[in-house]
């Protein structure tokens, strides 16, 4: 890669290339600034024009309902109307004829206009209805809005007809006023009922942009038109919100009431589909932004990026640097600091693993003693039960059977003091079943050994002479202390790459306190647990802390001693040893030169 400057150039010069990033942040906030400015913008006019068509629609549509409350007050109040009306039965139908006369009242508006008089006749501008189907389809309905239209006391109401959602009625009553007080002084004439012509309603009410729609709403929330996308139940919940998400797009409301009080004009604004344009804006920035930025830095990559894998190669180094061999050192093919900062390290490290070399010798020699002290522990007390259970049986005069213990024994003693200090678990469990034929000859039938172990677990290794010394203190002060028939079972089972091997018995168990001493004692010796402590001392010598005994008592009765060791075959024993002579004898030299 070519250099834009000499390679024998100080760090310090390096970096104050880096003043660059600046740049970058100043050219940052200037596009943040320039896309607030534009989001504002774009936000104040989507309220203006929210604004505009709420005032737009809301005046024509008051005019509509002003001029209807006009027309049908001066229709039904009129001295003609209201003799017509106040006759029994009617007789003067042809004051029907005017309705022509006022511009709320004919086709332009309203789609039907009837008159139910007091006595239940239905008028028209044809004059009485006398077809049952129409006479019968007006009577329903009064009767769907007698009692809100009641309530009114001769006001205009603007109601659904629950039966056909899609029929928009006006209505108000009529009566004879008396002069004298307004709830008792009046005679219910009749009920004025209009169907609106609703296409005249979409006409105006239509925004030609789909991002704002209209919709009327009544007393108690109720949806009286809707020109919107929304549902009526949407629209209701979102009347009441303000704002909400439906069919995965973002609505907001603007409300203003109309001539009549009860009535309000409901503006729904698609949010997601106005600031789409603000999106695809915001999107183009972004993508500039990345552009420009990206060409800033393509400006001083030549400097940066040397600097950066120079820094990267050492901070790799360091973190994946687990052992100290030839990976570990660091060459550099520059001429800068960088190089002199690679000797130093370089140096520095061969002088670190000398001196870790030497303490790891000393600690393996020190762990060496120690595991021999303890198995030279622990060999004797085996051998002087052994013998005192051979005597045993030459007191009762069973010589074949000695004969055979005493082979048996033999075999134990050459495993324990020959070979390496692993075994295979197949080949301990070997002399396993010749030490249980010691003790089963000493206790005749009144001693049984279960061994079940999957074969699969039997081409682990471990430590010799571990298992043997567990089931002799299952045999002395677990079984020989019941009267029944004595029961030691050996298990195995592998969980998590941990080997555990348990030594069951059917004895009295541990006393709560002896288990208590032995969990509490980790440095120092536990009272009358002397081999079970050395054979705990040994594995975590060998494997370390996280590994050794565990005792418990079964849940029924009797003793359990468990072995936990790392599962590892003799493949893998023989590759850990190879890699340590190696580390031994692979940096053998005082000084590293780079």
């Amino acid at each position: 890669m070519a250099y834009p400057f000499p390679r024998k150039c100080s760090i310090k010069y390096k970096y104050s290339i880096t003043i660059l990033p600046f740049l970058v942040i100043s050219y940052l906030l200037i596009l943040l600034c320039v896309g607030i400015f534009y989001w504002h913008s774009l936000s104040l006019s989507a309220k203006r024009q929210k604004a505009t068509l709420l005032t737009t629609a809301s005046t024509i549509l008051d005019e509509d309902l002003r001029q209807f409350t006009l027309d049908s007050g001066i229709f039904l109040y009129k001295s003609d109307t209201q003799n017509a009306l106040w006759q029994t039965p009617l007789e003067n139908t042809d004051f029907m004829n005017d309705i022509f006369y006022y511009s709320s009242l004919n086709s332009a508006f309203l789609n039907n206009l009837y008159l139910v008089t007091a006595d239940g006749s239905v008028l028209s501008s044809q004059g009485q209805i006398s077809d049952p189907a129409i006479y019968g389809a007006v009577l329903s309905m009064l009767d769907d809005i007698r009692a809100e239209v009641h309530q009114k006391h001769g006001l205009v109401h603007l109601s659904v007809y629950t039966k056909r959602s899609d029929i928009l009625l006006i209505s108000r009553e009529v009566y004879l006023w008396t002069g004298d007080a307004d709830t008792t002084g009046k005679i219910y004439l009749g009920t004025l009922i209009g169907e609106l012509n609703t296409d005249r309603f979409e006409q105006f009410l239509s925004t030609g942009d789909e991002c704002y729609s209209f919709a009327i709403i009544g007393e108690n929330n109720e949806v009286l038109l809707n020109l919107t996308p929304l549902t009526a139940k949407n629209l209701q919940l979102l009347s009441e919100t303000g704002q909400g998400t439906f069919l995965e797009q973002r609505f907001q409301t603007s409300n203003r009431s109309l001539y009549q009080d009860h009535l309000q004009l409901l503006l729904l604004s698609n949010e997601t589909l106005i600031y789409r344009s603000a999106y695809t804006a915001l999107f183009f920035q972004v993508i500039i932004a990345t552009i420009s930025i990206g060409a800033i830095f393509a400006s001083v990559s030549y400097v940066s990026v040397r600097i950066a894998q120079e820094f990267q190669f050492f901070i790799q180094k360091l973190e994946h640097t687990s052992i100290i061999d030839d990976e570990a050192f660091i060459h550099m093919d520059t001429a800068d600091e960088f190089v002199t900062l690679s000797k130093v390290y370089n140096r520095m490290l061969a002088r670190i693993h000398k001196l870790s070399d030497n303490i790891h010798q000393q600690k393996l020699l020190t762990k060496d003693a120690q595991i021999e002290n303890l198995q030279a522990q622990i060999n004797p007390h085996f051998l002087y039960n052994t013998l005192n259970c051979i005597s045993g049986l030459i007191d009762l005069g069973r010589t074949q059977e000695c004969k055979k213990a005493i082979s048996a024994l033999a075999n134990i003693e050459r495993m324990s003091l020959k070979g390496e200090p692993f075994c295979t678990l197949e080949k301990d469990l070997s002399y396993i079943r010749q030490y249980t034929f010691i003790q089963q000859l000493r206790f005749e039938n009144k001693l049984q050994f279960l061994i079940d172990i999957p074969e699969e677990l039997q081409r682990f290794i471990i430590p010799k002479l571990v298992l043997q010394p567990l089931i002799e203190n299952a045999v002395l002060h677990g079984t020989a202390a019941v009267n029944r028939k004595g029961i030691i079972g050996i298990f195995a089972a592998a969980k998590e790459d941990i080997l555990s091997i348990s030594i069951k018995d059917n004895g009295p168990g541990f006393p709560d306190a002896y288990l208590q001493d032995f969990s509490d004692s980790c440095a120092d010796r536990p009272q009358n647990s002397y081999g079970l402590y050395n054979i705990d001392k040994r594995l975590k010598l060998y494997f370390g802390e996280h590994y050794g005994l565990l005792l418990a008592n079964n849940p029924s009765t009797g003793a359990c001693v468990t072995v936990r060791i790392p599962c590892c075959t003799k493949e893998e024993l023989a590759k850990e040893n190879a890699r340590i002579l190696y580390r031994k004898g692979a940096f053998d030299h005082e000084d590293i030169d780079c």
